[in-house]
């Protein structure tokens, strides 16, 4: 897993609080490529090893996504789409309208919904859908400050998603809360059922809330038990020490 993978300290941010690395990769200034110069050899290109190719961290998520929305499966590259509205579907997608359908004789229809599942056309028809843009959602957005969760951008906690379904699990799925039904496949390796992984990985988020300020040992012991870090933790907060969670 690249190295650009995981939690940003306060230095390391730019604008609207991501790391600068969200944009750029520190190690090939956004190019996707090291030269063996950089490394002391005779100059020959190579995938920078670091952000593997991608440029930045977003790219990187969308490139290991293969530049398709993980929860709808619509494929989407930067930049091959005009301004987004259309981009084309295939037989992976599995999400309803707004759709058009390019039909004999070379005319766009458009549909509020999608007209049966695009391999059942047979590939004989050319399908697009509108406002699709892939982007990458934090699922921890929503725990505290909305620019502290941009700090975090382990794995776990980024999804290639398109537009649509970027608002549609921002609004719904809280990473905090139980949820006591089966998870969607696409979310499962978002959600660890190790509780051993569960409180690395609340008690991570505390930490860096308790760093910045947001919130003191106090607080801590005010929220619920599904979320609430271990008493330990509390302890070694309340008395200035280190909190091994």
């Amino acid at each position: 897993m690249s190295e650009l993978l995981r939690l940003y300290g306060a230095d390391e941010l730019g604008r609207e609080g991501y790391p600068f690395a969200w944009d750029r990769c520190p190690h090939c200034g956004g190019s996707g490529v090291r030269t063996s110069e950089d490394l002391g050899g005779p100059g020959t290109q190579s995938f920078c090893p670091v952000c593997q190719g991608a440029g930045s961290i977003k790219d990187l998520i969308r490139e290991l996504a293969d530049h398709r929305c993980i929860r709808c499966g619509h494929p989407y590259r930067k930049g091959e789409h005009g301004n987004g509205e259309w981009s084309p579907c295939d037989s992976n997608c599995d999400h309803a309208g707004p759709v058009r359908v390019m039909e004999i004789g070379g005319q766009w229809v458009e549909y509020d919904d999608a007209p049966g599942p695009i391999a059942a056309l047979g590939g004989l028809l050319v399908r697009e859908a509108q406002w699709r843009i892939l982007t990458v959602h934090h699922l921890t957005g929503s725990w505290g400050n909305h620019q502290i969760a941009k700090r975090d951008c382990r794995w776990w906690n980024l999804a290639s998603l398109c537009q649509k379904c970027h608002l549609l699990i921002q609004g719904k799925v809280r990473m905090e809360r139980r949820w006591l039904h089966e998870h969607a496949e696409w979310f499962k390796p978002y959600v660890e059922d190790d509780p051993l992984l569960v409180e690395v990985k609340i008690a991570d988020w505390w930490r860096l809330l308790v760093a910045v300020g947001r919130m003191d040992a106090e607080y801590l012991r005010g929220l619920p038990a599904h979320v609430r870090p271990s008493a330990e933790f509390i302890a070694a907060l309340d008395a200035g020490g280190k909190t091994d969670g």
